[in-house]
This record gives C-alpha cells, structure tokens and sequence, in this order.
C-alpha cells in the first residue's frame, strides 16, 4: 500500500508495473545526463498514473544505491557558506572546477525544489501515519544507508522522503535522478542540499516537523522500560 494523497492502490512496486518501472528509470537517467550537456529537449510523458511515478522511483533509487559514487564529498570549514558557482582556483585543475561547478548547481536546484513544496500539506500527510503513508515512507528509507550518512544529509534526506511520499515533490521526468542521488547522498549532494536548506528548516515550522516525523519513522524510539518490579513485603518478625 502507497499514500492514499498520491492516488496509490496497493500494488508491489516490483511486481505488476516492474518492467515500465524499469524503463522509466533509465529513461530518467538519460534524460538526466543529457540535460548536463545542455539538451533542452521537453522531458518524455513516463507517467499514467502517480503509482506509476512512485514505482519507477523506487527502482531508480535501488539503481541509484548500487552505483559507486562517483567523487568523494566535499566538506567545507566550519562556518562557511556553501557556494552556488565554483570561480576558478589557481592550482585547481580546471577538470576539478568544472565539476565542482556542477555538483553545486546540482545541489541548489534540489534545495530550489525543496523550497517550493507545501510543507503544511507534507506535515499533515506525514502526521497521519497512516498505514499506506509509513508504508511509503518506509519504502523509500529503505534505500538510504544511515548508519553512513552524515547528520546534515539525513535530514536533507527525511525531508525529500517526506515530500515524495506526500506527492508533494514530483519525481518524473529529468529530476528524479537528482532527487534520488540527494536522498542517497550520492557523491555528498545530500550533504550539499542539507548545508544550502539549513535556513528553509530554521524558518520553517512545518518543514522541521515533517523531518521529525519521517526520522521516528525510520527509527522509532524504543519502549520505555518498565519500572522494576517492587519484591513482596516480608512480614515484620514479631
């Protein structure tokens, strides 16, 4: 079972729609690279239906995870700004500063998506732990390692997850290859889309719950323990 606000009929994401799922994917990978090199081309129509959409994203992120990441993360000082551009560095290659470049613009315009969604909406659609919502949720978490994931990109992660599984954040077309690179952190983009919507989060009630909720989730918090037991009152001798 899928979010009932996506539209989801119960379904298994690699059974009935397997092979359009697959195709989807790969077709959204080559959409992503072309894009890199500048083709404009419309994105193709993939999608009848939002299961379908959601399916084909689960298989991309399980192609996604089992790729090597390409480049090692980059992690900047403490208290620096993340840049949007790279300008060139003497002593740089210009190889290293064209990708550098590109791996930024990647990791704004996954923080752009993230700034445009309905975090109220994501909140309510979250909150409701409904069975087909954790379902979704759980679906996609699945695929991130956490234990390997630095804090700052488990949280760029929680809140795509939430904003994918609430239908809030489209995954067709060219963006869903970069959607799942960053809920992956995927070459440190997740580490990129965390530093650049550190202040979405500050600003954003909404947003932060939606994170909160998605992180108790994948890691629910264990059971109080129970108190222990008192032992039976001896009788006072006499």
């Amino acid at each position: 079972p899928y979010t009932r606000a996506m539209g989801f009929t119960p379904g298994d994401a690699l059974g009935r729609l397997a092979k359009q799922a697959k195709l989807a994917a790969s077709t959204l990978k080559a959409e992503y690279e072309a894009g890199k090199r500048g083709d404009d081309t419309p994105a193709a129509v993939l999608w009848s239906s939002p299961i379908a959409q959601f399916d084909a994203f689960l298989v991309l992120l399980g192609s996604t995870r089992a790729q090597a990441a390409p480049v090692e993360p980059v992690t900047p000082k403490p208290g620096t700004a993340e840049p949007v551009t790279a300008e060139p560095v003497a002593g740089v290659a210009p190889e290293a500063a064209a990708a550098e470049a590109v791996e930024a613009a990647e990791a704004a315009e996954v923080t752009r998506l993230l700034g445009e969604v309905d975090w109220a909406a994501v909140r309510e659609s979250a909150g409701s732990r409904s069975a087909d919502a954790v379902q979704a949720v759980k679906a996609m978490s699945a695929q991130v390692d956490w234990a390997k994931v630095q804090p700052v990109a488990a949280q760029a992660s929680s809140a795509l997850i939430a904003a994918v599984a609430a239908g809030k954040l489209p995954v067709g077309g060219r963006t869903g290859a970069l959607v799942a690179r960053a809920m992956l952190d995927q070459g440190g983009l997740g580490q990129r889309v965390g530093r650049q919507m550190a202040g979405q989060v500050r600003v954003s009630p909404d947003l932060r719950r939606a994170i909160d909720i998605v992180d108790s989730i994948v890691t629910p918090s264990s059971p109080p323990s129970p108190p222990p037991s008192t032992p039976p009152s001896t009788p006072a001798s006499r």
